[in-house]
């Protein structure tokens, strides 16, 4: 009887030493939420740029500029590179702790696409990851300040 009463109590004592609390957040969540605010609109920018070894002024450009309101997520992720057709879409997603889920929907050499992505963000950067391998979306891009988006007249 002194047996099982030890096994429960150690069972409770354990599972509510094991019980994680729902309201508390990852150092990562916290860092991102007091960057966001998470009651406004904010902004964040990623780009990775490759020159070209032999040929001065030529770079192939990554970027997404992200814009996050609350938890509802738009922005574009373009491909840019100095010698293929350019890939350009635009994201649309939900914001779940420091993970977006999302659809990307571009555009690359005449042809229109959808892809699912996922987006985790870190104080950083983001890693970008889909299914659709073969499209080669997955990448991982350093946090940059935001620049103007030039309106061509």
């Amino acid at each position: 009887m002194r047996i099982v009463i030890v096994l429960m109590l150690s069972a409770v004592l354990g599972f509510s030493c094991t019980t994680s609390n729902p309201e508390a957040k990852s150092t990562t969540e916290i860092d991102l939420q007091e960057k966001t605010g998470m009651d406004s609109i904010t902004e964040y920018c990623y780009r990775m740029e490759q020159p070209f070894e032999n040929e001065k002024g030529k770079v192939d450009q990554l970027e997404m500029r992200l814009v996050i309101d609350n938890d509802k997520v738009t922005g574009h992720y373009n491909w840019l590179p100095v010698y293929k057709d350019n890939r350009q879409g635009s994201i649309t997603g939900i914001l779940h702790d420091t993970i977006i889920l999302g659809k990307y929907f571009f555009e690359q050499e005449g042809v229109k696409d959808t892809a699912d992505i996922q987006i985790l963000m870190r104080n950083n950067g983001i890693a970008i990851s889909s299914d659709r391998k073969e499209l080669g979306l997955d990448a991982t891009l350093p946090l940059v300040d935001c620049k103007p988006i030039e309106n061509p007249e």
